[in-house]
């Protein structure tokens, strides 16, 4: 591991896995946004990966996103906890510290995310299945977002992202469960783990 410190929380410590996940921040690309590029109609434009954003908020909202669909998963499957502040690479981490998403504090920070979950996941969730804290590791904060497994009861939904998309995990992977057979077999499943 890329550590220097021996006093780890073991949140930190841990594998990629179904339970475990880290980001190396909330809303904004490592190690920074990405220079804007110019596309043949003459519009600014910002390119991550193979996407293309209009502004630097539209990046930021699909980095939140990214983090949101973790959270759903958490609760959809085993649970888990997400890291963020942590970059994460072939095992190897670095921690990279939340300040660099320029909030005026912690507090500032944790209340952000708290109301993205509940805008977007449930405030059920947030108050019921999930906790937040920040540790400060090395000098730098990172946050720790701790879910709880959600088993649905007779006619409740899972945890679903904007109302509308289901999230489970996969080993490390967090996969959607597209609409039809696969979404029905899940929820059946899930229900009847509870009995």
């Amino acid at each position: 591991f890329k550590y220097i410190s021996n006093k780890l929380p073991s949140e930190v410590t841990l594998e990629e896995s179904l339970t475990h996940e880290y980001k190396s921040s909330f809303r904004k690309p490592y190690p920074d946004y990405p220079k804007p590029e110019i596309n043949e109609q003459g519009q600014k434009f910002f390119k991550l990966g193979n996407k293309n954003f209009k502004s630097e908020k539209e990046l930021q909202k699909f980095i939140e996103e990214q983090s949101l669909k973790t959270i759903v998963a958490f609760l959809n499957t085993k649970g888990g906890t997400l890291v963020v502040g942590v970059k994460e690479k072939n095992n190897l981490k670095e921690i990279v510290g939340i300040n660099r998403d320029h909030y005026e504090n912690d507090d500032k920070y944790e209340r952000h995310i708290c109301q993205q979950i509940s805008n977007r996941i449930g405030n059920k969730f947030l108050s019921d299945y999930i906790n937040i804290r920040i540790e400060v590791i090395e000098g730098k904060s990172i946050c720790l977002i701790e879910c709880l497994p959600f088993i649905p009861k007779v006619n409740q939904v899972p945890a679903l992202l904007d109302d509308e998309r289901c999230y489970r995990r996969t080993g490390p992977r967090t996969d959607e469960i597209k609409t039809g057979r696969d979404l029905a077999t899940f929820v059946s499943e899930r229900v009847q783990l509870k009995s």
